[in-house]
């Protein structure tokens, strides 16, 4: 339901928009639009011997944004997110505000966290929060097959915008009673979660785009991109 709404959107507001350049890097990709809106999502890299769908079509950039969106339908996941990074920039608006703060939540939430987060595991601990970590990148995490009791537990399950590119995150708001979506590569865009445990989205907005793209070339990762963007807090 959430994906469907998403390419719906961003083909409604693709209209004639231009996508100028592609950045594809180890842990981020971003595209940038003539309209100068930059929009983000997790990079993931080739699996399997079938080749994607996006490096012929990336040869010829400047192209048409609905191009880009096409990829949405691919099966590899590196094609989507260079869609969702499009789709991102699509539907960012410059109504919604920077801000360094998080969300309101009761004091000593138990909280669960799934998926590469940056720092802002960090700052709900440093509130007093109670944490779970569920990340197969993160040599602390508790073992994947505990996550499935834990979601049903916790007063807020945290979920990567990575989970949006993969497809997971359906099981996990399944169990879900209320989460955030985080991550540079969160669609701003509240619409989109009306109906689903989603309260809260906590996403970037890019404010030095020729910086960013060179960090991003030189492989850099969410807390080295981090001054080239601002925290955008939007509620659903």
């Amino acid at each position: 339901m959430i994906e469907q709404r998403l390419w719906i959107a961003a083909q409604a507001a693709a209209d004639d928009s231009i996508a100028v350049e592609v950045v594809r890097g180890i842990h981020f990709t971003a595209v940038s639009l003539g309209s100068r809106n930059v929009g983000m999502a997790d990079s993931f890299p080739p699996r399997g011997e079938e080749k994607e769908w996006s490096p012929p079509l990336l040869l010829h950039l400047p192209l048409e944004t609905s191009e880009l969106l096409s990829l949405a339908r691919s099966p590899h996941l590196g094609d989507r997110a260079v869609a969702l990074a499009t789709a991102n920039a699509l539907l960012q608006q410059d109504s919604f505000p920077a801000t360094e703060g998080l969300p309101p939540l009761k004091e000593g939430s138990d909280v669960v966290v799934v998926g590469g987060v940056g720092t802002l595991a960090r700052e709900l601990r440093e509130q007093g929060h109670r944490l779970r970590l569920f990340d197969e990148n993160d040599k602390n995490s508790l073992p994947l097959d505990m996550a499935g009791r834990s979601l049903a537990e916790a007063d807020l399950v945290v979920i990567a915008a990575s989970f949006l590119v993969n497809g997971n995150w359906r099981a996990i708001l399944e169990r879900a009673e209320t989460a955030w979506i985080v991550g540079p590569g969160c669609p701003l865009a509240p619409g989109l979660f009306t109906g689903t445990p989603v309260r809260w989205l906590i996403g970037r907005k890019v404010v030095d785009v020729e910086r960013l793209s060179r960090l991003l070339m030189r492989g850099c990762d969410l807390t080295q991109l981090e001054p080239c963007m601002e925290r955008v807090i939007v509620a659903v």
